[in-house]
Formats: C-alpha cells, structure tokens, sequence
C-alpha cells in the first residue's frame, strides 16, 4: 500500500488515501448568447490517470442542456437546445480524477 493514513487517538482511521480521494485537475467555461449549441474541448493527459468526474457551477434552466463527455485525454462541455437569446448564460465545469 502507498498513501497517507491518519489515526485518532483511538487508532480509528480519519483519513486513508489508500481509497479514492478526488484530484481536480481544471476547469472550463462555456458562455452562450443566441441560440443554438456551443461546444468547448479541453485536452489534459492528466485525465487518463484514474476516473474522470465532473462538477457543473451555473443556473440549470429546463429547456437547456448541458453534456459533459470524457473520451481518454479529452473533456468535452456542450451546451445544446439554447432557446434564449436574450440573455447570456455561463456554465462552468469542474473536472478532475479519482
């Protein structure tokens, strides 16, 4: 075993890095004014070193959609079905491993 582990003082275990721990390894922003979809790719090879997740910042409106795509090296946020085009909106989106 490699990691780090922390006991309390009755020797249960508080912290194991031996299980997953989530390492986030950037983040992008998708902005959309109009209609239509956006599409933004990030390649990071960090990505193939363990399983990829995601968190999505931003205001989730129901007729709007957003997918997030891991394919080995490479992140993919799209934003499709925008119907508004009279405001812009930002979605941003937090990715890392574990």
């Amino acid at each position: 075993m490699q990691g780090l582990q922390v006991f309390d003082a009755n020797g249960k275990i508080l912290v194991d890095t031996n299980k997953r721990i989530g390492k986030i390894l950037g983040q992008m922003t998708i902005y959309t004014a109009g209609s239509g979809d956006r599409t933004v790719t990030n390649t990071d090879d960090r990505l193939t070193k363990g399983k990829p997740f995601y968190l999505l910042m931003g205001e989730i409106r129901e007729k709007n959609k957003i997918f997030v795509d891991f394919n080995g090296n490479q992140v993919t946020l799209r934003f499709g079905n925008y119907v508004d085009t009279n405001s812009t909106i930002s979605y941003t989106v937090i990715y890392g491993v574990y």
